[in-house]
């Protein structure tokens, strides 16, 4: 059978010789080379350059900065911060890349601990890191000061382990300067001090590391057989002394003081109270007459309709019905009554007729 081959060129797209039936060629699609001559990486065509990319905020501190960001060279300082904030990642302060970057270097330490150290024996290394500062000078106009001299470089030190492990055993990586870290008794043997030029030019820098012994007493007593606790030079005991007479009690100067009484004075004559006068009561009228069969007679059951009394009271006695209301109801009403119950009869009886 025929077959041919789906493509997007015209070379492509040719009838191929028939195979056997029992086997399927295909072979996929085929694009042309349109930017590249198969000769040349693609990577090597492109002309790159090496650059540092730098964000700041609105108060002028770096918030980003990566440095030997290779990019390449057509591109614009803004798609090289893009680039380089959002799409790159690692760690910059590893002993890996400061081995391959500029911005940093890579100090290998190694501790070894004396022969004649101790278990209970305590000590520190301390490594320290100075650096000379420059200072961008305050910029200010017609008495104001709009910006404060403020430091342009700046060094972060951090201790590997060595193989490195996936955080740094210590790290100083404040605006602070010196930049100080303490390990206490470092027993892995072989570190890494890596040294990163955050921010600034390198103005050189000075490394300090030294070791320290220090004693350190457990407030607990240690089950170590080899502990020796320091021993306090003990307090000789003094026995209290007895006295075998009272203290003799000093004189007292009494020449100078006025004799105070020795009973106590008499208390005042009591004051007498004014008579009180007579207040009049006038009596209340509206209690004048109550008595306490009158009040009983009041809380009892009433005897008569409250409600109707109330209404009596309020409304007064029913008014006497006028002659055209009693003219309307006593005689035009029956009359158009007795003429609808004729009027009916005379219905029934024609349709009762009109049935027979």
């Amino acid at each position: 059978m025929a077959y041919t081959n789906m493509a997007v060129n015209e070379k492509t797209l040719q009838s191929k010789p028939a195979a056997t039936a029992d086997v399927d060629v295909r072979t996929g699609l085929e694009f042309q080379r349109k930017f590249t001559d198969g000769k040349v990486s693609p990577f090597d065509a492109v002309e790159w350059e090496r650059r540092v990319a730098l964000i700041g905020n609105e108060k002028g501190k770096t918030i980003f900065r990566q440095e030997n960001v290779e990019v390449p060279k057509g591109w614009s300082q803004t798609a090289t911060n893009i680039v380089a904030s959002k799409y790159f990642h690692g760690k910059l302060n590893t002993p890996e890349r400061c081995k391959q970057a500029t911005y940093c270097d890579l100090v290998p330490l190694e501790v070894a601990l004396p022969p004649t150290l101790k278990p209970s024996d305590e000590f520190f290394v301390s490594v320290a890191l100075e650096w000379k500062t420059q200072t961008l000078p305050g910029v200010s106009a017609g008495g104001a000061e709009y910006t404060k001299p403020q430091d342009v470089n700046d060094l972060d030190l951090y201790v590997w382990a060595d193989p490195a492990g996936d955080e740094p055993v210590q790290q100083s990586s404040t605006a602070a300067k010196p930049e100080k870290l303490r390990l206490f008794r470092p027993s892995k043997g072989k570190y890494s001090i890596v040294v990163l030029n955050y921010q600034g030019p390198n103005t050189g820098y000075t490394l300090r590391v030294e070791y320290r012994p220090e004693k350190i007493v457990p407030p607990f007593e240690s089950l170590a057989p080899d502990f020796n606790p320091v021993a306090t030079p003990p307090v000789p005991f003094v026995p209290p002394v007895e006295e075998s007479a009272p203290p003799a009690v000093l004189p007292i100067d009494t020449s100078g003081q006025a004799e105070t009484p020795t009973t106590a004075p008499a208390p005042p004559p009591e004051a007498k109270r004014a008579p009180l006068t007579p207040v009049v009561v006038n009596p209340d009228p509206d209690f004048t007459n109550f008595a306490d069969d009158a009040f009983d007679q009041q809380l009892a059951a009433p005897t008569t309709d409250v409600l109707t009394e109330k209404q009596v009271k309020s409304v007064g006695p029913p008014k006497p019905a006028s002659t055209s209301s009693l003219v309307f109801w006593l005689a035009i009403v029956p009359l158009l009554l007795a003429a609808a119950g004729g009027f009916w009869l005379s219905r029934k009886g024609s349709a009762v007729l009109k049935m027979r």
